[in-house]
Parts: structure tokens; sequence; C-alpha cells
């Protein structure tokens, strides 16, 4: 099953890897987590970025800039 980074944001902003058929599935499953942190203590939860990781398990570890 591929991997996921995703650059997520709650006060301060990091990386989280799921995995998911596709990127559709990893999107799925962390908003179904993120919704229940966010209910839990009115905070916001956003998603900045997503990139599927490599099969070999190398990752880009640029910021993007």
């Amino acid at each position: 099953m591929p991997q996921f980074k995703v650059t997520i944001r709650r006060t301060v902003a990091f990386d989280v890897t799921i995995a998911g058929q596709d990127q559709s599935d990893a999107l799925r499953k962390l908003t179904t987590r993120t919704l229940a942190y966010d209910d839990r203590d009115h905070e916001r939860t956003e998603i900045l970025n997503i990139r599927q990781l490599s099969d070999h398990g190398v990752c880009d570890l640029s910021d993007g800039t």
C-alpha cells in the first residue's frame, strides 16, 4: 500500500505518514481522525501538502521552496 507524507498544521506544522490505497484514501483517513480532534479541543487542522513517498523509502526532504 502506498505511503503518503502529509504536512498538517495544528498550532504548529508537522508531517505525518499515512498508508492508503491512493491519495484520496489517505486524505479520508487523515480527515476522519483530525475532525475528531478538532471537535474535542475546538482547534483547526489545515492540510498544507500531500506527497506520495517513493516505493524504495527515499523521500524528498526539501521544504518546497
